[in-house]
């Protein structure tokens, strides 16, 4: 018989942890990836639809794709807490000292995460029908929506987590998350467009991985006519993949 190849090895243990983190995955969780998100899109609509309506923005095309890339941010730190609570209760320990793929213990993690990622995407959608939001790129565009979404997921939680696994406190795990996610989600074109800024705050917005995303979005809700949104995105996804899993091996190579 022949033995399995490291990539098979990864996927065939990254699939058992993350039908054992889906056993015990958190009601709580759950929740929270329906809740938070139609949370902040009642919120937002309330404060800003009349405003950016005003100024020629339509608000239902504009505004759910922003509430999908601020939702995936924030899964993204609470991956980071259930990574440090892993580690910190020995789980890890106790993974290493199985016959398992390392690679395995932080894919298995974001594997299960991943349905809540993949909620508050829909949740986002539905809420966003209501407010006129529509996928004009058919359902080609709603699938490239939902693959971005939670691609930009994935970069963002690969990071997370092994910020969470280097880090031996959770509540500096969260501050120090939040730290860069409330600037750069403020300071892209998530919730205002670019010409809403200052003029000198411009080019920090037009560079930001979240403005990308977010016109990204768009760019395959709208159906173009140009996706060169969506290729600026998939390139800041794939560079923040690479760097945040150069990361999350170096973090794993210290806890061993």
């Amino acid at each position: 018989m022949t033995a399995a190849t490291p990539a098979a090895g990864l996927v065939r243990d990254a699939g058992v942890l993350a039908a054992r983190n889906l056993r015990v995955l958190n009601v709580k969780g759950l929740v929270a990836a329906v809740v938070n998100p139609l949370l902040f899109f009642v919120a937002f609509y309330v404060v800003l639809h009349d405003l950016l309506m005003s100024r020629g923005v339509d608000f239902g095309a504009f505004f759910p794709p922003g509430i999908v890339v601020q939702a995936m941010g924030l899964g993204a730190i609470a991956t980071g807490q259930f990574a440090w609570r892993d580690q910190r209760s020995g789980l890890f320990d106790r993974y290493r000292q199985m016959p398992i793929h390392r690679g395995a213990i932080l894919a298995g993690r974001l594997a299960a995460d991943l349905l809540p990622a993949a909620i508050s995407v829909l949740v986002v959608v539905l809420a966003g029908l209501l407010a006129g939001f529509r996928f004009a790129g058919g359902p080609l565009g709603a699938l490239g929506f939902l693959v971005l979404a939670l691609a930009f997921w994935v970069a963002l939680a690969t990071g997370t987590g092994a910020f969470g696994v280097a880090m031996r406190r959770v509540d500096a795990v969260t501050a120090m998350l939040f730290v860069p996610f409330l600037p750069l989600v403020n300071f892209s074109t998530a919730f205002v467009p670019v010409q809403g800024f200052p003029g000198w705050l411009q080019p920090v917005v037009r560079v930001s991985p979240f403005t990308a995303v977010a016109d990204g979005l768009r760019a395959l809700a709208a159906g173009g006519p140009s996706y060169a949104p969506v290729w600026q995105a998939v390139a800041w996804i794939a560079g923040l993949t690479l760097l945040f899993s150069w990361s999350a091996m170096a973090a794993f190579r210290r806890m061993s």
